[in-house]
């Protein structure tokens, strides 16, 4: 699970990946808000592949803020699933 992450951005990607890896192979929630000037180049699916699945959120004010990633139900459900 990513949340506000910049795994979007080109530069990122070079620094992370071997060469020609597009998706880490496991099932993948990634989340973030139009407004957090981290989580640039969502959504991600384009060029990180499947399984993917993506979360628009709003976080208002504080778009790149924890917490309020983690208030939505869309993001804490699955979490709360993965860890049950």
């Amino acid at each position: 699970m990513t949340a506000g992450s910049p795994l979007g951005l080109p530069t990122i990607q070079r620094n992370l990946l071997a060469k020609g890896t597009r998706h880490p192979g496991v099932r993948w929630l990634t989340t973030y808000d139009v407004n957090d000037i981290v989580a640039l180049g969502h959504p991600l699916e384009s060029g990180w592949g499947t399984p993917l699945s993506q979360i628009e959120v709003e976080n208002r004010d504080t778009p790149h803020a924890i917490d309020r990633y983690l208030r939505h139900r869309t993001v804490a459900g699955p979490i709360g699933n993965a860890c049950a």
